[in-house]
């Protein structure tokens, strides 16, 4: 599946519009080209060229940074210790000419707010800019796109929490919003989202497009787009959901829409005219499925179905429409709570009092101990109210059916799509913050998730590396782990009286962990099928996910044979749930990742499982993302594959039939229980839910795994089978024989990774580690002295430990891209290759 390549960094993206100086090395250098971007951002043509050459992340990254570095986000009255955090990290560098005298202070002996928010932005500098260590040549190319993208990830959520919760404190800091239209700041509209990238596997072809018809919302009527001009632009998207409840009225005819129109139980369809022009919504036009879709399942209506992601991506807002919630009351009140717990966790009210003679911390600074307004007690009986977002029951601690857009196919589709979304209550009134500023659903879920993070990680305990490089003092120490463990003492003690979330945020969090939405900054397309699983639609399960997941070829191909009345027949369903050639075009546009996910049950033993699954079931469906709906198992996807060249050679031959089962002609087989003595050392994790119920699955060498999860049968072997390999390990599922008898039946048991060390076409080169007192290998074992050692590159090699007055040197040609370097080792300048 097509992508477009968003790993490259800022830095990267400067260097191909104007030269970077290139005469200091580490933070200083890379704050010289930090400060040589802020210069451009003020000059209009040096501006414009650097803007077209950013890609979406990397302008998402730099908007980031700027906030960060302006301390928009910070109390108005406060301190930005934005710089403050990079000098910390700068390895007790005295001198740094770019930052002035007074920004010369540690972020230990200043009073910090949001440190996992600074911990986070100071990360996505340092992998965008430069600076992680103090030697780092501005053209070492350490970073992976694991380490880039996760930093993109991280650096963005917390960015978000931070900007949902100031809204909440600090509401005067914020100018006043127009109230008129609350989704706006300045005018313009929401300035950063939640989400880095949405869908970076779309194609250019599927993400842009205007949908055919639009509602206009003064003439309250249907219109086509292309008698618009350029006004069609100016449309918004309200998902909402409506098709398991169907009225038996049938459909009614609503003026000014030329089709008819389907009713529901949940809202008069006739009053919807009245009620989008009563609404003040904030655009000319709208995109709403029953009076912009033609509702006969016609080819132009199926054509309109299939371009989801476009008309999504196209609009100029997107808004969840909850018809049947009444007001934001609860709410309002647990995002109020979540705002104050998220900074009361994640900060320190004097400095840590971390001090460089000796290793001595003031513990009592390390929570913010400040009694908000209004006090805790009073945000926690606000908060002790449900959210609305699930019915009551006195199950689930309180917590009953969740709400119907939550659980429906269809808006699985749209919110991944875009999850930068406003809500609206049945009233279409916006859920909005004590600064008149609209609360989007992107947001809503990086505060809950932030907050439970920081209830289980204190905000100091993510310096501990900061603090032995800015101490200067071995992390091994002894006196050094006392002090740690006083840490961890201490952050346990004041917490051990915190009963928790209160029932509004405990819902939130129950309910984005129950429905996945917690995922949203890390998805792919086979986690998609993953959570549809938990989702209903009354038919046509490929239609409601195929756009977003950018497989509709075989849709339009169905829509040209279609019947002489224009219906389009669903037929050879696979596991009773997606047509067969949706399925395969899935696999091939997907890739190896296709295969990589696994399904849990309701069991905790293998001896559960075994009577679960007796020995004469068929296995199939067990290698696709999806399973039949009747089965009692859940499907988990896995993901992280990135390399398609090597992955989809390897599955290029994997045929899907229509049982579910996949026909396997060839396949990387690694390893397995065939093999008694193995000639190489592979260092692996299994995992699998199967023959080995723990979450976590083991780590250790594959050969000693294979035999410890071979089941009891010696007969029916275990196969290691590769998918692909992500930047830093190869990746695949395990296979376990059902019968002797050929051809062989196969189920998948369960996902592995791990290092394979084997030469490959795709990588070549030279790699020369030379060493004294005494030299090692790359491996870490010693070889004899004065005998220089020069390796043959092999595909994963790592050094991770300091080589004593080591030298290393490379030439290597990886994928065709020459990759030169060279550095030392030793205490003073680690070489991480």
């Amino acid at each position: 599946m097509s992508r477009t390549h968003t790993n490259d960094t800022l830095l990267e993206a400067l260097q191909a519009c104007e030269p970077v100086k290139e005469d200091t090395i580490g933070l200083v250098q890379a704050l010289v080209a930090w400060n040589q971007i802020l210069a451009i951002l003020k000059d209009e043509h040096r501006r414009n060229r650097l803007q077209e050459s950013l890609n979406p992340a990397q302008a998402h990254s730099l908007a980031l940074l700027r906030e960060w570095w302006d301390g928009t986000l910070l109390h108005p009255h406060r301190r930005n210790p934005a710089r403050a955090f990079l000098y910390t990290k700068s390895f007790r560098m005295d001198h740094l000419p770019i930052i002035d005298d007074v920004d010369r202070v540690s972020v230990f002996d200043m009073p910090i707010e949001s440190a996992h928010y600074h911990h986070w932005l100071r990360l996505l500098f340092q992998a965008e800019i430069g600076g992680e260590w103090r030697n780092e040549p501005l053209t070492m190319h350490w970073k992976t796109k694991d380490l880039i993208a996760r930093r993109r990830r991280k650096a963005s959520k917390y960015a978000a929490t931070q900007r949902l919760a100031a809204q909440f404190l600090y509401t005067n800091s914020y100018p006043p919003a127009d109230e008129t239209s609350p989704h706006l700041i300045h005018g313009n509209p929401k300035p950063i989202t939640a989400t880095m990238q949405t869908c970076p596997w779309l194609t250019i072809d599927k993400k842009d497009g205007l949908p055919f018809f639009l509602w206009d919302i003064a003439r309250r009527c249907t219109v086509r787009t292309q008698d618009l001009g350029t006004s069609a632009n100016d449309y918004m998207c309200i998902s909402h959901t409506w098709g398991r409840w169907p009225d038996p009225q049938g459909p009614v005819r609503i003026e000014g829409v030329p089709w008819l129109v389907l009713c529901n139980k949940i809202f008069l369809v006739t009053t919807l005219p009245q009620r989008l022009y009563d609404a003040r919504l904030p655009t000319l036009y709208l995109w709403f499925d029953l009076l912009c879709i033609p509702q006969d399942r016609s080819k132009k209506a199926a054509e309109e179905i299939s371009r989801q992601a476009a008309i999504f991506n196209s609009a100029k807002y997107c808004a969840v429409w909850f018809n049947t919630l009444n007001g934001w009351e609860g709410l309002l009140a647990s995002v109020g709570y979540l705002s104050w717990h998220y900074s009361k966790y994640s900060g320190w009210r004097k400095g840590a009092g971390v001090q460089r003679q000796g290793f001595e911390i003031d513990v009592t600074n390390l929570v913010q101990l400040e009694e908000p307004d209004p006090s805790e007690a009073e945000l926690r009986l606000r908060a002790h109210q449900p959210c609305a977002f699930m019915s009551p029951s006195s199950d689930l601690g309180g917590l009953g059916e969740i709400s119907g857009w939550f659980t429906s196919l269809w808006t699985l589709q749209e919110f991944c799509l875009r999850p930068d979304m406003m809500l609206y209550d049945a009233e279409f009134t916006t859920l909005s913050s004590p600064a008149h500023l609209s609360i989007y659903l992107d947001d809503l879920i990086a505060l809950v998730d932030s907050a439970s993070d920081v209830s289980n990680v204190s905000s100091f305990q993510i310096f501990a590396d900061d603090v032995l490089s800015y101490i200067g003092v071995d992390p091994s120490l002894p006196d050094v782990l006392e002090a740690g463990a006083d840490i961890s003492s201490f952050v346990r003690e004041t917490r051990k009286d915190d009963p928790g979330f209160p029932i509004g945020p405990g819902e939130l969090f129950f309910l984005f962990q129950k429905t996945g939405l917690e995922n949203i900054g890390n998805l792919e397309p086979t986690m998609i099928f993953a959570l549809g699983e938990q989702r209903q639609c009354t038919s046509r399960r490929a239609e409601a996910v195929m756009s977003v997941i950018g497989v509709t070829d075989w849709f339009q191909e169905l829509t040209d044979s279609a019947e002489a009345d224009g219906s389009i027949p669903e037929r050879d369903l696979v596991l009773e749930t997606y047509p067969l050639a949706f399925v395969r075009e899935a696999a091939n546009k997907i890739g190896p990742a296709f295969y990589q996910s696994m399904f849990f049950g309701p069991y905790t033993t293998h001896e559960e499982f075994q009577e679960m699954f007796p020995s004469n079931m068929q296995p199939v469906g067990s290698l696709l993302p999806f399973g039949d709906p009747h089965s009692p198992f859940t499907r988990v996807f896995v993901g992280g594959l990135e390399n398609d060249s090597i992955g989809r050679e390897l599955v290029a031959s994997w045929t899907i039939m229509l049982d579910g089962s996949v026909h396997i002609s060839e396949a990387a087989i690694v390893t397995s229980t065939l093999r008694t003595e193995p000639s190489e050392t592979i260092w692996a994790q299994f995992v699998s839910p199967i023959l080995d119920t723990s979450a976590t699955g083991a780590s250790g060498k594959m050969h000693d795994l294979l035999q410890a999860y071979h089941l009891n049968n010696s007969e029916l072997h275990l196969y290691v089978v590769q998918l692909g390999q992500t930047s830093s390990t190869s990746q695949g599922v395990l296979l376990q024989e059902l019968s002797t008898s050929a051809p062989k039946k196969l189920l998948q048991v369960g996902t592995w990774n791990g290092v394979l060390n084997f030469d490959s076409s795709n990588v070549k080169g030279n790699f020369t580690l030379t060493a004294a007192a005494p030299p090692h290998l790359p491996n870490g074992n010693l070889f004899p002295p004065r005998n220089p050692k020069s390796t043959h590159l092999a595909p994963k090699l790592y050094i991770v430990q300091p080589i004593p007055r080591g030298h290393v040197k490379a030439d290597l040609r990886i994928h065709k891209k020459t990759v030169r370097f060279e550095g030392r080792g030793g205490r003073e300048g680690h070489v991480r290759i």
